[in-house]
Formats: C-alpha cells, sequence, structure tokens
C-alpha cells in the first residue's frame, strides 16, 4: 500500500514546533513518521501499539526482529515497566542522551510484541532535540533505522525521502545527522556484558563506568546489510594490487573508496574514485560511511571496491559494516 507522505522541512524553532505538533498527532493516531536523531535517521510507531508496529515492519521489508524503544526521560522506563538495573541506571546517567542502547531483560509481557520473541528488550535516549521533542509529545515510540530492510541507514534527510516516501505518513528533515553511524548495543544480562553491535560509544568507555570487561560479540546475520544497489568488494590487499585483480574482471563502472592518504598514491586508474575521509580524523570517515554507499549508487557505480581501516576506536565499528555489506573480501 503507497501512503501520501508528508514532508516537514525544519531550519529553525518554529519550523521544528509545528512539525513535532503535527507528527505526534500521527504516532498518536497509529501512524508512522521518520524522524532525525544524532545517529541516523528513524522510522517511528508507538511502542504501545501493536498495530502500528506491525505496519512499522511492513514499511521497513523487515520480519519478526528485536525493536529498540526510544525514550526522552528515565521517568518513561518506569511507565514501560522497564528496570535497567544499578549497572544500566549508571551507564544512562553518564552516556544518555546519546548513542547507547542498553538491553536488559524483559520483565513486561505487554511489550513482547516489539521484542521479536526475545527475551531481552532495548531502549535508548536520543541526542537530537527533534527526537526528544517529539518523543515526548507522543510517548515512546519503536524506531529503527529508516531504510528499506537490508540497504544503508539515511544520515540526510534526503536519503530518508528517498528510503521512505510513499511508505511512511510524515517525514521530518533537520538535514544531516551528526554521528552518521547506529547506536552502540549492550547487552546486560546475569554474566559479563556484551557488546552486540559496535557504534559510537567505545568499549573502553562502556568499561570505564561499568568497572568491568566487556565481550564483543556482534550478532551474526543470514543476509548483506547496509547493501545499496552496488557490488561491494572489501579489500585488505594493497589497493594498487586489488585494482588490478578487479579491472579485469569486475562489472563496470567500477567505483573506488579509499581514504584521502590513499587517494594520493592512486595514479591512472579506470574507476571513480570516492573519498572515506582522512585515517587521521576517523570520526569523519564514520559520518560519511552511509553517505559513501549511497552516493556509490546513485553514480550508477556497478561495483565498489573499499579500501579496509585499521579496527581501532570508531574505526571498528565501520569495518563492522563494511564486513556485513561486502559481497566479496578480497586478500
Amino acid at each position: 500500500m503507497v501512503y501520501i507522505t508528508k514532508i516537514y522541512r525544519v531550519r529553525n524553532s518554529e519550523s521544528v514546533e509545528e512539525a513535532v505538533e503535527a507528527c505526534c498527532r500521527i504516532l498518536e493516531g497509529g501512524g508512522l513518521v521518520v524522524f532525525p536523531t544524532e545517529t541516523v535517521y528513524g522510522v517511528g510507531a508507538r511502542a504501545d501499539s501493536l498495530t502500528s508496529v506491525k505496519r512499522l515492519l511492513q514499511a521497513k521489508n523487515r520480519g519478526l526482529e528485536p525493536l529498540t524503544i526510544h525514550i526522552s526521560s528515565l521517568r518513561q522506563l518506569d511507565d514501560l515497566g522497564i528496570d535497567l538495573g544499578a549497572a544500566g541506571t549508571r551507564l544512562a546517567k553518564v552516556f544518555w542522551p546519546g548513542p547507547l542502547t542498553i538491553v536488559v531483560p524483559l520483565t513486561n509481557g505487554m511489550l513482547r510484541h516489539v521484542t521479536g520473541l526475545s527475551p531481552f528488550i532495548g531502549v535508548r535516549m536520543p541526542a537530537h532535540p527533534v527526537a526528544l521533542k517529539l518523543i515526548k509529545c507522543s510517548g515512546p515510540i519503536v524506531a529503527p533505522s529508516a531504510n528499506v530492510s537490508g540497504r544503508p541507514s539515511p544520515v540526510r534527510g534526503w536519503d530518508a525521502i528517498i528510503e521512505m516516501f510513499g511508505r511512511v505518513d510524515a517525514i521530518i528533515d533537520a538535514g544531516e545527522c551528526i554521528e552518521g553511524l547506529e547506536s552502540t548495543v549492550l547487552l546486560l544480562s546475569p554474566g559479563t556484558p556484551r557488546i552486540l553491535r559496535l557504534g559510537p560509544i567505545e568499549p573502553n568507555d562502556l568499561e570505564r563506568v561499568l568497572g568491568e570487561p566487556l565481550y564483543i560479540s556482534e550478532l551474526p546475520t543470514r543476509r548483506r546489510r547496509y547493501k545499496p544497489n552496488v557490488r561491494i568488494l572489501l579489500s585488505y590487499a594493497p589497493m594498487a594490487e586489488a585494482l588490478k585483480r578487479v579491472m579485469s574482471s569486475a562489472p563496470r563502472p567500477i567505483c573506488v573508496a579509499v581514504t584521502r592518504e590513499t587517494k594520493g598514491s592512486l595514479r591512472e586508474i579506470e574507476a571513480e574514485i570516492l573519498e572515506l575521509g582522512s585515517i587521521n580524523d576517523p570520526l569523519s570517515i564514520a559520518r560519511n560511511l552511509f553517505k559513501l554507499l549511497r552516493n556509490a549508487e546513485a553514480l550508477g557505480c556497478a561495483t565498489l571496491v573499499i579500501e579496509s581501516l585499521p579496527e581501532q576506536g570508531i574505526l571498528a565499528a565501520v569495518m563492522s559494516r563494511l564486513r556485513a555489506s561486502a559481497d566479496e573480501v578480497l586478500h
């Protein structure tokens, strides 16, 4: 089914208030709203509405999987019957609002429709003024990334419009998200805390607050994720060597994604060169990743060869996404 989608472009406080008021009414009526967070754009539905959650999954072409509840205040946790425990509360006081999803055992059976039959539930408080205003007005919402399942998460308003126009009731376009990667996901259950998804908040920062080490055990997936309509080759081999192998056999046009430092060493190649950012500015690479994947698709690239990166700090989260999106790995 195709829906009439209203677009709200917010650039000042007056337009924010107008958008939030209108979109709050849409959510309360069971509708779907795309809105910005500090990480990526999300598509939101009322957390307490089974019908709205089902429609959200259909809009994303997504099966029964856990959804994260987004809140605007710690008081809403009490209303939901969610207990973060002592460790989760310490983390929330330090990192919320911010890009950290805390996963804890589910104790409120009324929320089972958002957990994908998992015995755990994830919750976070986004650090974006539009998101916080919207959730304060509407109440807690579930909000996965605003893309068709398997595609790159949208970090620009225009990306979200391209993905979700006709699938949702409204889209709030507030420009570009500042983080560019989805939140870090941390599971707190009996035993050692585990990171289920790397993100902007790094393991060392979490360990300092928790006072104990973490395991990193990202959840496996049976399908490609973060995938534009481009064949992606992730190269651990030197780029000059990898390109020699690729140029003779890969579908064209071929595009190459490399750091600024590597870009300067590439000469006379028959490929469009896209810059990831500088290796000396890892945050810029994180912010550019999903934009670059979408840009490669918009340029009509048939093959995208991407340079691997050192798995340190935020770049470990970037590499996690690249491995999930790659059709082939070159060694």
